[in-house]
């Protein structure tokens, strides 16, 4: 199952029931998502469709270097979503509203954003409108919310971060 939501254009997401040995692989996602409980057979992955990693929640929720560096012991990094759709995806599947995301910007290179490895960011999730507007003068760190970028301040609040492992 994993194997074919890999090799399938736009699959981010896929649920295998152990008992049926059923691979369900969504085709479309709403605004709107309503979960039930899923049998104890059921099992749901999520991917990345870039590269194959898994894109989980962070241990705990914290400030900006904090989740940071629990991803990094967990053997990985803070993640940027390729797109505001994936964005949204992670959002209802994960069931929070905000996150930490893998892209920064240095104080002295405004205009600028990195991912984690240090790239300059060429792909990224939509802005919010309105954004960024380093409106403290201070926001060199971003969130996702509800599949769009926001610009903030690191110590604005504790939240939860989305790590690539």
């Amino acid at each position: 199952c994993s194997a074919v939501c890999q090799n399938t254009s736009g699959c981010w997401i896929f649920t295998w029931d152990t008992a049926t040995l059923i691979c369900s692989l969504p085709t479309s996602i709403q605004s709107e998502i309503t979960t039930e409980t899923a049998s104890p057979t059921l099992q749901t992955y999520y991917i990345s469709s870039m590269d194959g990693k898994a894109i989980i929640m962070s241990p705990s929720q914290g400030y900006w270097q904090q989740v940071k560096t629990d991803c990094e012991n967990m053997q990985g990094s803070l993640y940027l979503p390729p797109d505001s759709a994936y964005a949204l995806v992670l959002h209802h599947a994960l069931g929070k509203g905000r996150f930490w995301t893998g892209m920064y910007r240095e104080p002295s290179m405004n205009s600028i954003w990195y991912t984690m490895d240090e790239h300059v960011v060429s792909q990224r999730p939509d802005w919010q409108s309105g954004q960024p507007d380093d409106n403290s003068g201070n926001e060199y760190y971003t969130i996702l919310r509800k599949g769009f970028l926001h610009d903030v301040d690191e110590y604005q609040d504790q939240i939860f971060g989305l790590c690539e492992i």
